[in-house]
Order: structure tokens, then C-alpha cells, then sequence
């Protein structure tokens, strides 16, 4: 199946949409600036199987070829926008599992980011999206506050996983807090290649939603089926 992508993806410019559940848009729209090849998967709340009474849940993946290399290495910068829009129900967790598939010889984790970061009991704090390839001088920054809640990092470069949970703290944050309203958090991570082979990434994405009833409350999980996040040179 992998083979199979990597052809099309090569010879068709990652144009055509493998996986009917995953909509690819390839976009001119280059960012950051110094990448050459962008293709953007958009995840729905219907990819999740959720929707009213609950909530919606969409995640936007942007993946990039990087310009600048070495004559045996390439590099790619993978972007995601994790967006939540409770509705009956409350946000209680969000799930971003990201795996590099057959790691460790011709494809590797490269860096990630963000790491552990917490406001769980009120206040903020700001949280940092720091990347870098000093190979070849290539680095990105972002940051943004988040309130009532953590993001827990579960990644492991051993694995070559690049995963993360975020916390909304449901049962304790205020009526108007951040698990009652849009939230968009940011995760980052990079893919280090041999020369002129593709960056493989499955991913899956799992939201939480939370209600309280009388002082009761339950909980109700949905999660996407495995998507393939892919980019060739």
C-alpha cells in the first residue's frame, strides 16, 4: 500500500486523494517561507464521527519539504492546528498520535515541539513551538497562551512517535472557560529522510467530550480511523 502511495504521490504530485476520509488540498500557500512543497490534510468532525449533541473537532495538518539539505539528507516540517467547538458537551481532552512509519533507516524523527506546558489551575502560560536542523541553520518559532489546561507531551524519539495529549481540566475551569469554548492549539514536528525518499507519518486524532449532569459526569470518546499524512520529493 505504501509502494503503491509513493508512486502516485511521486507522479501525480500528491493531487489525487488516496483516503476518502482525509481531504488533501495541495496549496501555493507556502509556509514557512523556506519550504518548497506544501500539502494540507483536512480532518472533519464527521472523520471523528462526532457532531451534535456534542461537538465539533477538526485538525488541519500542514506538511512541507524543506529547501535547503545535504547531499544525503532531506527534511520535513509538519504543522498542526488541532481546532475544538463543544456544543452540548464540554472538551475534555484532545489525542494526536503521530507515528513515522518504518523509522530508523531511511526515515527518522527529527525534533517536535511543543513539550509539557500547564495553566491547569487558572492563569496562563505561554507555550512555545521551537524547532530546529542546525545542519543547515533551519529553525521555527511560534508561540501562544493557553488557560485551564496542559498539554502533555507523549512523544518518544526512540519509537519515532510524535505524540501529545491536551487536558481542558473540565470539572474545575469556570463556566466560560476554555473547555465551553473554540480552543485551537498548535503542535509541530520534523522528518528527517535519506535523500529523495518520502516522508511517511500515520496519524490518528481522538477528542473527548465531557457533560456534567446534576453533579454527575460522563464522558464519550471518538477517534479517526489511521490517516496517512505523506509528502514525496
Amino acid at each position: 500500500m505504501r509502494i503503491l502511495r509513493a508512486f502516485i504521490l511521486n507522479t501525480l504530485l500528491i493531487t489525487i486523494l488516496l483516503m476518502p476520509l482525509l481531504s488533501t488540498i495541495v496549496t501555493s500557500d507556502i509556509s514557512p517561507s523556506d519550504c518548497e512543497k506544501v500539502a494540507e490534510y483536512r480532518i472533519y468532525s464527521s472523520d471523528f464521527g462526532t457532531g451534535d449533541p456534542y461537538g465539533d473537532a477538526n485538525v488541519l495538518v500542514t506538511v512541507c519539504k524543506l529547501i535547503e539539505s545535504v547531499p544525503d539528507y532531506d527534511w520535513y516540517f509538519y504543522y498542526i492546528r488541532f481546532q475544538t467547538i463543544p456544543r452540548h458537551w464540554e472538551t475534555a481532552h484532545e489525542y494526536l498520535y503521530h507515528s513515522v512509519w518504518n523509522p530508523g533507516s531511511v526515515r527518522w524523527l527529527w525534533d517536535y515541539s511543543p513539550t509539557y506546558s500547564s495553566a491547569y489551575n487558572g492563569g496562563t502560560t505561554t507555550v512555545t513551538i521551537s524547532l530546529s536542523i542546525p545542519i543547515i541553520s533551519w529553525s521555527y518559532s511560534e508561540s501562544y497562551v493557553i488557560s485551564w489546561l496542559k498539554i502533555l507531551d507523549k512523544s518518544n524519539f526512540e519509537t519515532h512517535q510524535a505524540n501529545w495529549e491536551a487536558d481542558f481540566n473540565e470539572q474545575e475551569d469556570p463556566p466560560d472557560g476554555p473547555s465551553t469554548q473554540m480552543v485551537l492549539l498548535e503542535y509541530g514536528f520534523t522528518v528527517e529522510t535519506l535523500s529523495g525518499y518520502c516522508s511517511f507519518v500515520d496519524g490518528k486524532y481522538g477528542i473527548m467530550w465531557g457533560q456534567s449532569i446534576l453533579g454527575w459526569w460522563r464522558w464519550e470518546t471518538f477517534w479517526t480511523p489511521t490517516m496517512y499524512l505523506d509528502l514525496c520529493p
